[in-house]
This record gives C-alpha cells, sequence and structure tokens, in this order.
C-alpha cells in the first residue's frame, strides 16, 4: 500500500480532475445540459491559479456532473454581474 500526501494527490491527474467540456455520457451530446453552478478559474493566495468547475444536470436523463472546466470556457451566456 503506498500514501501520499494531500499535495501529490492534488497534483496527480485522476479522472475527477480532467479538465472536459460539459458533457452527458449516456446521452452523448451536451444538448439537454442545464448548468447548476460555475466558478471561473481564481488565483488563490499563494497556491496559484485553481481551475474552473463546472455543475450541471441532463434535462434528457436526469444525470448529475461537477467537474474542472477547460480554462476560458463558460457555460452558454453566463457573464459576471456588476
Amino acid at each position: 500500500m503506498s500514501t501520499s500526501t494531500p499535495h501529490e494527490r492534488r497534483n496527480r491527474p485522476s479522472p475527477a480532475n480532467f479538465q472536459t467540456l460539459p458533457y452527458c455520457d449516456s446521452c452523448r451530446t451536451d444538448a439537454h445540459l442545464s448548468y447548476d453552478d460555475f466558478v471561473p478559474a481564481y488565483y488563490s493566495g499563494g497556491q496559484g491559479l485553481e481551475p474552473s468547475t463546472v455543475r450541471y444536470t441532463c434535462k434528457r436523463c436526469g444525470n448529475h456532473y461537477s467537474h474542472h472546466a477547460p480554462q476560458g470556457w463558460a457555460p452558454p451566456g453566463w457573464q459576471w454581474y456588476d
């Protein structure tokens, strides 16, 4: 059995950390997605750039997803309000 520190686990690629476009694996499309939450990339004090995260639901099959999003991506029509 091997152990790793939280820092090592955070930097090691895992399926949950892949930065992929939102997509429903069951329906094989992004056409029925409803975006529940989006947090754009941001700098956290001393930790560097934290990646964007997105949480969404497929309205067709009901599956829920949450993962990192590619840099520069935002949900359709998403914007900051002043």
